[in-house]
């Protein structure tokens, strides 16, 4: 199955409001979070999208979540602690790396 559009940190605040604009505008992004429960209830919330966990302590979790050539949009902050995860995951599909944390370094 493609995924075209990876969210990590789904549930966090920017997360939780970066999904509900993508189901908004039509996309059905897979949601990714650490915590399941909480990944899986947005999920739900959300019309039932597909939903996984990782964590950016453990960078291999993103990547098998990856196609090659996907959007991986990444909440989780602050980048210049946790965004090696992200980063390491998209140079290794060959994605695209949306960071929002917002650090001008």
């Amino acid at each position: 199955m493609s995924r075209p559009i990876v969210l990590f940190g789904a549930t966090g605040h920017t997360g939780s409001l970066i999904a509900a604009r993508l189901v908004a505008t039509g996309a059905s992004p897979l949601l990714v979070g650490r915590d399941p429960r909480r990944t899986a209830a947005l999920a739900r919330a959300l019309g039932g999208l597909e939903h996984a966990t990782a964590d950016a302590r453990r960078p291999e979790t993103l990547i098998e979540l990856l196609d090659e050539g996907a959007v991986l949009v990444s909440t989780v902050g602050p980048f210049a602690r946790w965004g090696e995860a992200s980063l390491s995951a998209a140079l290794g599909r060959s994605a695209i790396l949306l960071d929002s944390t917002g650090e001008p370094a």
